[in-house]
């Protein structure tokens, strides 16, 4: 077959371009500047974009988001952060409606208002799993063992689950590790358990399964839904409605083939935010919605839209830092990472977007795929440039007269970049290893066009010369 192969092609061409391929394959993957990453992240959020519609609905019902905004706080509070008197209302609130767990993806490491020993009695008298933001660089063994520590009195009533994490760049961990030894779960894989044992039919995994931290060791790539919630505007003041999703495919594809292509010019930036959905997948309220009159009724919208969910709270403030990149939405609350990270979980389980294991060192096979598809793209640039040139100079005629060699030549450079889009998409989707670095793929194929040109020409003008 190589042999077959080597018949169509040059090989002195063959050489000297490969070599400049391997080069500049290894230059990119050397990561110059940041560029790599980059493009990756930006190859991610296009196909996250594009994959949109297709997200699951399977945890629709299961989670709900709620915000200590500007609206709440101005009304019932008028501080920051929120005294725990405050959050003793809200919790016994929240309790009321019978959630699965509830998240505070609130830290708290030292003692600011009055009312702590009734925040803690609140906590320990839950009838549910109660979660606390935590960070291992923090929660020491020491601090935790310290008893005028808040942190170790929070531990006594409550369950910590990580926050935040360094060295995983835009991705989501399951486990990260701690200062010392051991591994730490963060929120969405804590909660992810937590609805596991709550829901054993609808969770693909075994409670044996579960305690194997083999299945979530691997980075979660996070992916969005373009869906609203169902009923979202009459939980949440908006300042723009929900926008209504096209069910029509193509419409849908065209639409986001515009939105990109407007994306990448500066001019058009006010066309992305005019474009950006407003509301989430997960349905969110105002804390000061829980205290309108009305709504600690059973039959309340709010009771019927909280029984039985997972319930995470975090703040959402002009003036906060906490806050996340969506694809999809723009900036958000950060307690939306963790609830979208958790949907992924019920979604796919064990099966979630991630960043495949490395083999050899931080090689990857995504990378090795990545590297090879990156390698023949150069390689195929250079080959027709270095093939156009030698024609042009005479030393190739004898290509340019066999139009059957150059039939095979094009097919057979076609079949070989088909079968490698192939098997990266296969890859990509039933591999569960997120997206191939698509961006810096056209960014090099973008550089044979001059070469395709520069022979449609030269074709052109020999057959004017011939009719001449």
């Amino acid at each position: 077959m190589i042999m077959k192969i080597s018949t169509y092609l040059n090989r002195n061409i063959c050489r000297r371009t490969f070599m400049t391929a391997f080069m500049l394959t290894a230059i990119f993957f050397i990561n110059p500047f940041g560029l790599r990453t980059a493009t990756v992240k930006y190859s991610e959020d296009i196909f996250i974009r594009l994959w949109a519609p297709l997200y699951g609905e399977k945890a629709e019902s299961e989670i709900a988001v709620i915000l200590l905004d500007d609206a709440f706080i101005t009304h019932y509070e008028n501080r920051y952060p929120v005294s725990y008197s405050q959050l003793v209302k809200l919790f016994r609130v929240i309790s009321q409606h019978q959630p699965a767990a509830v998240f505070f993806d609130i830290f708290q490491q030292y003692e600011h208002s009055n009312g702590l020993k009734q925040w803690l009695n609140s906590l320990d008298n839950a009838r549910f799993p109660v979660f606390m933001a935590g960070l291992p660089w923090v929660d020491t063994p020491q601090e935790l063992s310290s008893v005028d520590s808040l942190r170790h009195k929070l531990n006594q009533v409550t369950q910590f689950t990580t926050v935040g994490w360094q060295g995983y760049e835009h991705y989501y961990p399951l486990q990260v590790n701690g200062p010392l030894d051991g591994s730490f779960s963060t929120a969405a894989l804590d909660l992810y358990t937590v609805w596991c044992r709550n829901n054993q039919d609808s969770c693909p995994l075994k409670s044996a399964e579960l305690e194997d931290s083999s299945l979530f060791k691997q980075p979660m790539l996070v992916q969005w839904s373009n869906r609203p919630a169902p009923d979202q505007e009459t939980y949440l003041n908006l300042s723009r409605p929900c926008q209504d999703v096209s069910t029509d495919l193509w419409g849908y594809v065209l639409d986001w083939l515009t939105l990109e292509i407007r994306r990448l010019c500066p001019y058009f930036e006010t066309a992305w935010d005019e474009r950006r959905l407003t509301c989430s997948n997960i349905l969110t309220l105002s804390a000061s919605s829980l205290f309108e009159p009305g709504a600690m009724s059973p039959e309340s919208k709010i009771n019927k839209a909280l029984q039985g969910r997972i319930i995470l709270v975090g703040y959402n403030l002009q003036a906060s830092n906490d806050r996340v990149f969506s694809p999809l939405h723009g900036s958000m609350p950060g307690v939306f990472y963790h609830a979208m990270a958790l949907d992924n979980l019920i979604n796919y389980g064990s099966q979630y977007w991630h960043v495949p294991q490395p083999f050899v060192g931080t090689l990857t096979i995504s990378d090795l795929l990545e590297g090879v598809l990156q390698l023949f793209v150069f390689w195929l640039v250079f080959y027709c440039r270095g093939w156009h040139l030698s024609a042009a100079s005479g030393n190739g005629e004898e290509h340019l007269q066999d139009k059957n060699l150059y039939v095979k030549k094009r097919r057979l450079l076609f079949i070989t970049s088909l079968a490698l889009f192939i098997t990266s998409i296969w890859w990509c989707f039933f591999g569960s290893v997120g997206v191939i670095n698509w961006f810096a793929l056209l960014m090099t194929m973008g550089l044979l066009i001059p070469t395709l040109v520069m022979g449609a020409l030269r074709k052109f003008s020999n057959k004017l010369r011939i009719r001449r």
